[in-house]
C-alpha cells in the first residue's frame, strides 16, 4: 500500500474514474451497517450510538475529517466522564439455592438502581462491615469523588465514636456544621447509639476484571486488571483517617485484586494490615497472581 501511494500515484491518472469508484465502493461496502446491527448499538450503549450517529451526520453533510474529529472528541469526553464518575456500589448479600439444593451467596448492590430485581431481598453481609465495589480503576480523576462517597456513607450509617451532641458550635471544627437547630441532643445521642459500629471496609475491585479467551498457543486468556496510582493510595489514606476519626478506633481496610505487587506492599505499609496468608476475594474472580494477600 505504501509503495502504491508513494511510487505509483502518477499511474492512477490513467485509470478510469469508473474503475477507481468500483475499487472504493468495494472497499467500503462492508462498512455499511445493517439496521439490525445499528439497533444493537443502541441496546448496548445509547451514548455511544449517539456519538456514532453524530459522526455519520457530520461526515455526510460536512467532511470526513470533521466526522473523525467529532467521533474522537466525543469519545474522549465520554471516557473522561466515565473515569471521573464511575459506578460505585455498597454491596449486600443475596442467598440463592440451585436446583440440586446447594446454597450460594452472591454480592449485589444494596440499592435497587434498576439493574437488580426489586423483588430480591438484599441484606448487609454484616452490620459492622462495608463492602465497597468500584467499577473503574482507582486513579486520580475519580479518587476524590470515591472517597467522599465512602466517607459520607460511613457518617450516615455508622456510629460516631465520640458523642458530640452536647458540644456547642463554637467548639466544633470549622468543617463540622453540627446538628440542625431545634434538635434534641438526647434524641441525637440515642440515634447515634442505635447505629452499628464500623470494624472493617472491603474495597472490591473484582468488577473491573475483563477476561478474553484467546486461541493462541502461548496465551490462552488475557485479563485486564484494575490499577491504583499514587493519588489513589493517598486518597485511601485520607479516607481511612477521616473514617477512623469518626469511629474513634482503628478500622481495617482490605483491598482484593490489585494488580501490582508494589501496590500490595504499599497498601500493606499504609494500612498496617497483618499478613495472615489468605486471599480476600468475594467471588473468587481474581486471576492467579492478581490477588492481594493480607
Amino acid at each position: 500500500m505504501l509503495i502504491a501511494l508513494y511510487g505509483l500515484t502518477k499511474a492512477f491518472y490513467w485509470i478510469p474514474n469508473a474503475g477507481l469508484s468500483a475499487v472504493i465502493i468495494h472497499a467500503v461496502a462492508d462498512l455499511v451497517a445493517s439496521p439490525r446491527h445499528v439497533y444493537s448499538f443502541w441496546r448496548v450503549s445509547p451514548l455511544e450510538f449517539v456519538i456514532w450517529f453524530a459522526a455519520v451526520l457530520v461526515t455526510v453533510f460536512s467532511s470526513i475529517e470533521n466526522g473523525i474529529y467529532t467521533s474522537v472528541g466525543a469519545s474522549i469526553f465520554l471516557l473522561l466522564v466515565r473515569v471521573a464518575h464511575p459506578r460505585r456500589n455498597i454491596l449486600g448479600q443475596v442467598t440463592t439455592q440451585t436446583r440440586d439444593g446447594a446454597t450460594t451467596r452472591s454480592y449485589v448492590p444494596l440499592e435497587h438502581d434498576g439493574f437488580i430485581n426489586p423483588d430480591v431481598q438484599v441484606k448487609a453481609p454484616s452490620p459492622d462491615i462495608i463492602i465497597y465495589r468500584l467499577h473503574e480503576s482507582y486513579v486520580y480523576p475519580n479518587a476524590s469523588a470515591t472517597d467522599l462517597q465512602l466517607v459520607d456513607y460511613v457518617r450516615d450509617n455508622f456510629r460516631r465514636g465520640v458523642d458530640m451532641s452536647d458540644v456547642s458550635n463554637s467548639e466544633r471544627a470549622w468543617n463540622d456544621p453540627g446538628p440542625p437547630q431545634g434538635t434534641n441532643s438526647a434524641d441525637l445521642a440515642a440515634k447515634n447509639e442505635a447505629k452499628p459500629d464500623l470494624r472493617a471496609i472491603v474495597l472490591d475491585f473484582t468488577a473491573t476484571y475483563v477476561c478474553v479467551s484467546l486461541s493462541l498457543p502461548y496465551l490462552k486468556t488475557l485479563c485486564t486488571s484494575p490499577q491504583i496510582d499514587t493519588t489513589g493510595v493517598q486518597s485511601l489514606v485520607d479516607a481511612r483517617q477521616a473514617i477512623e476519626r469518626w469511629a474513634d478506633h482503628p478500622v481495617e481496610v482490605h483491598i482484593p485484586c490489585v494488580i501490582a505487587a508494589t501496590v500490595m506492599v504499599n497498601t500493606h505499609r499504609v494500612f498496617a494490615v497483618p499478613l495472615r496468608g489468605r486471599c480476600i476475594s468475594l467471588e473468587s474472580t481474581c486471576p492467579p497472581g492478581r490477588r492481594v494477600w493480607i
